[in-house]
């Protein structure tokens, strides 16, 4: 219940009567986890939801309700009604009827309905303790996932190859992979989002994943290189991992996201490298989205406690990304594995390039 009780604490704030949930990731925070998608690259789902002061309805295809009845809600301890047509039917059309006569928002466009998806993210960031105990799984298995692959990568592979190895192994767990990217030797340099390609690796890779299940989604990236590090990368590494260390420490309850940001933008310059925060978002707010938003030097949100964030400074041929959870006595980076090697600033271990001799 405690997602109702965050719902209806924001129709009051806000003097909102009842809002609808149609999103995929809004679902699955409702249900604990529910999964209402179909096609998985969009962004609304086959059930939705129409929260009140006093109601809760379902509405869904009858195609779908018995599915979502009996596999998808099953950590639902609220009562609810439901409401459905046929495929055939106009859904569109029930959703007016069940919302017709309140004062209603939406978390996606839908007739005239004000949009106000990004008014709920202090709501639905704070995680619960039950959100927290799933995330954890997540970041772990993801992780692993990750730092599996990298130790079996062998040079000659595509990175086509190694994307597709990866989807591969989180399907197999049950996640779903919103965002793979691999590039190799010179792309890593050159892009800062690089897509894989069936250019074939021959010393570098750098492998990111953010792997969705439940609604949650883990950010994790890792890179491997073949061989010695050059004096160059070797430097870059550190300010990068310095970076990462000093926004991380930054995170703290009651902090603006945008002076975290800064934090990090001063070591930029510090180590020589004043522009470079400039070429990639440098991350943001986590949880039920790679990025409830991402931080700019205008976002002036707090930081709260159980909220987690995954900041991802990057550098020419180096990126540092974790998922992490604040906690009011400090923060617990979820996507971190005893495995993999790291170097230490302000009492933050961070990932390096893994070095492997193996030609």
């Amino acid at each position: 219940m405690e997602q109702i009780q965050k719902i209806r604490a924001f129709l009051d704030a806000h003097g909102y009567e009842g809002i609808l949930f149609r999103k995929t990731n809004n679902f699955a925070w409702i249900t604990q986890g529910g999964d209402s998608t179909i096609v998985r690259n969009s962004e609304c789902g086959v059930a939705d939801w129409f929260i009140t002061a006093k109601q809760i309805i379902l509405i869904v295809d009858e195609t779908e309700k018995n599915r979502i009845l009996e596999e998808e809600l099953t950590r639902v301890t609220f009562d609810y009604e439901i409401r459905s047509c046929f495929w055939y039917e106009d859904k569109d059309a029930l959703i007016a009827e069940v919302i017709a006569k309140t004062q209603t928002v939406s978390d996606v466009p839908f007739g005239a309905l004000p949009v106000v998806d990004h008014l709920l993210t202090p709501y639905r960031s704070v995680l619960t303790a039950d959100e927290q105990a799933r995330f954890r799984i997540l970041c772990q298995e993801s992780a692993e996932l990750v730092e599996t692959l990298c130790q079996t990568i062998t040079i000659g592979m595509s990175e086509h190859e190694v994307e597709a190895q990866l989807a591969q192994a989180c399907l197999a767990k049950g996640i779903h992979p919103q965002v793979i990217l691999v590039s190799s030797d010179q792309r890593l340099v050159n892009y800062r989002h690089p897509m894989p390609t069936a250019k074939a690796i021959y010393q570098q890779v750098m492998i990111v994943l953010c792997g969705e299940r439940e609604g949650l989604v883990a950010n994790v990236t890792r890179l491997v290189h073949f061989g010695a590090l050059p004096e160059t990368l070797l430097q870059n590494q550190e300010a990068v991992a310095k970076i990462s260390a000093a926004m991380m420490h930054a995170t703290k309850p009651g902090a603006l996201a945008c002076d975290i940001l800064t934090a990090g933008i001063d070591l930029y310059r510090a180590v020589g490298k004043p522009n470079d925060w400039q070429i990639l978002h440098q991350g943001g707010l986590a949880g039920f989205a790679p990025r409830e938003y991402l931080v700019t030097p205008q976002t002036q949100a707090p930081v709260y406690a159980n909220q987690a964030y995954a900041w991802n400074p990057m550098l020419p041929g180096v990126k540092c990304e974790d998922t992490f959870l604040v906690t009011e006595d400090g923060i617990e980076i979820l996507t971190q594995t005893p495995s993999w090697p790291t170097i230490e600033f302000a009492g933050i271990k961070r990932p390096v390039i893994l070095v492997r001799d193996d030609k």
